[in-house]
């Protein structure tokens, strides 16, 4: 497939990747999104939380995260959540997992810097994994309030998600710049720290 376009449409097993690029950050990289549709029906939107330094790579990328999505998506009607085990993603540099939502696997992730940030601001060297399954009863209930207020897969999980600003040194004028500030840094940004 040539990727000298800003959309591409990749056929993959009866699914249709629609793969679009994003945004263009002032140093010129790129992000990407795609969107998963199954006949006319759209089942699925994935966007990209790194920049790449050209579109190719970032089309590239998230063809191969929408490509994996189905994969599991696939599996997840034959097989059980205790098959569908958490892993880390290198490329998006998040935990990527699944929470059974209604009968469902819904799809959600976190990025190793909210992992590190929420749960050891302190350690060096944190396996992102490790500390997921420690938090796992904290973080998947993060991802069942997001699908409760209509977030639909992949949920991306953000620090403010898992931890309200109040309390954690953001006083409540400040809230919505913290809010804003951690976005960024979700999207790999700039890096979120307490307004102060």
């Amino acid at each position: 497939m040539e990727y000298d376009l800003s959309s591409t449409r990749l056929p993959y097993r009866g699914w249709e990747i629609r793969s679009h690029l994003t945004s263009v950050s002032i140093d010129g990289t790129v992000a990407a999104g795609a969107v998963l549709f199954v006949g006319d029906d759209c089942k699925c939107h994935i966007m990209s939380c790194r920049q790449f330094a050209n579109g190719c790579d970032a089309i590239r990328a998230i063809e191969q995260r929408a490509a994996r999505w189905i994969d599991v998506r696939e599996a997840s009607s034959e097989a059980s959540p205790l098959e569908h085990a958490p892993f880390f993603d290198e490329l998006l540099r998040s935990v990527s997992f699944w929470v059974l939502i209604d009968a469902r696997l819904v799809n959600a992730s976190i990025r190793r810097e909210t992992l590190h940030d929420c749960y050891r601001p302190t350690a060096d060297n944190d396996d992102p994994l490790d500390t997921y399954q420690l938090h796992a009863s904290e973080i998947d209930a993060a991802v069942h309030r997001r699908v409760a207020e209509g977030s639909v897969e992949p949920v991306v999980l953000r620090q403010f998600d898992l931890h309200e600003a109040d309390g954690k040194g953001v006083d409540p004028p400040d809230r919505a710049r913290w809010v804003h500030r951690e976005a960024l840094a979700s999207a790999g940004a700039v890096q979120c720290l307490p307004a102060g």
